[in-house]
């Protein structure tokens, strides 16, 4: 009676195990044909599945945005050296300086509406 309980069993497993190589040998051909399609368009695929031209477009981006950044940081910098030397003026009462940098003015204009 254990021998035929066993032979079910062996069986059951035996029967369940073709049905999960079928079901695997199926998501394969989906793959490759999902694989092919991508070919087929011309759709590269970097390692963590993104399109890689995409990924090329969010460096480029990122590249500008830093640039940008550093402008601005400069420009922060620069202005608050003008802010304080018309703050050091003021208690001075020496007259203020309005020669202010008009290429700097451009950088914030772009830099705000970016």
């Amino acid at each position: 009676m254990e021998s035929g309980c066993a032979y079910q069993e062996l069986a059951s497993c035996k029967l369940e195990l073709k049905q999960k190589a079928k079901d695997a040998a199926d998501v394969a051909l989906q793959l490759d044909m999902l694989w092919n399609h991508l070919a087929e368009d011309d759709i590269v695929l970097n390692n963590d599945g993104l399109p890689a031209k995409m990924e090329s477009e969010i460096t480029l981006r990122v590249a500008e945005l830093e640039t940008k950044l550093v402008q601005f940081m400069h420009l922060q910098e620069k202005m608050e050296q003008e802010l304080e030397g018309c703050h050091t003026r003021s208690k001075l009462h020496l007259p203020l300086s309005h020669d202010v940098d008009q290429s700097y003015v451009g950088i914030v204009v772009s830099c705000t509406h970016a």
